[in-house]
């Protein structure tokens, strides 16, 4: 039986694991213990933390944030803004090699389930989300997807079975093999 005190908030940390033990157990500095911090991912390159919490100063429920490794500690988050947290809870993020961050909101639609978006930032501006399309999203609790760099396998959450469960998920789109590259023309025009 899990019991979980009330007054209990969990947090982010880190371990580097040695020769098979996991030594120098550390927590991340915006940890607090007056709000939740956790759904921690990690850039591919180890550069940026994208994560959610329920601090004050919010948009509502969780948020997500990211802060940025500088010169081996971590900066002061920033709130990925309203066009992608809301007033409920936005959870599970993940940055995919395209740019594309991909999370699940209960806040982007009116059913009050978890459904996959994903959003790109533009000059420094995180755009409205996207909904991702059946078969990720359906009338019940979609989220954490996370796919390869080629973005053709992925996996996720639903419980559009009657519980959670893991789902595997395959592009349809066909592979060509020994194609030309397609060559950008420099067309130059003269306009009287």
């Amino acid at each position: 039986r899990n019991l979980q005190r009330e007054d209990t908030t969990f947090g982010i940390f880190s371990a580097e694991l040695n020769n098979g033990e996991w030594i120098n157990l550390n927590q991340f500095s915006f940890n607090r213990h007056d709000c939740n911090t956790g759904y921690p991912y990690l850039s591919d390159d180890g550069t940026q933390l994208y994560y959610c919490s329920d601090a004050p100063g919010g948009y509502g429920g969780y948020d997500i944030y990211v802060s940025q490794l500088d010169k081996g500690r971590w900066g002061q988050p920033e709130n990925l803004g309203a066009h992608v947290n809301s007033s409920k809870n936005e959870v599970f993020p993940f940055l995919h090699q395209s740019g594309r961050l991909y999370f699940a909101s209960r806040g982007h639609n009116q059913r009050n389930d978890l459904d996959i978006y994903y959003t790109v930032n533009i000059d420094g501006i995180w755009q409205k989300p996207v909904p991702l399309n059946e078969p990720f999203n359906t009338v019940n609790d979609d989220y954490g997807l996370i796919m390869n760099a080629a973005s053709d396998t992925g996996y996720f959450v639903s419980d559009r079975e009657g519980s959670p469960d893991i789902f595997s998920a395959y592009s349809t789109l066909p592979t060509f093999t020994n194609s030309v590259a397609q060559k950008e023309n420099d067309y130059c025009y003269v306009f009287y």
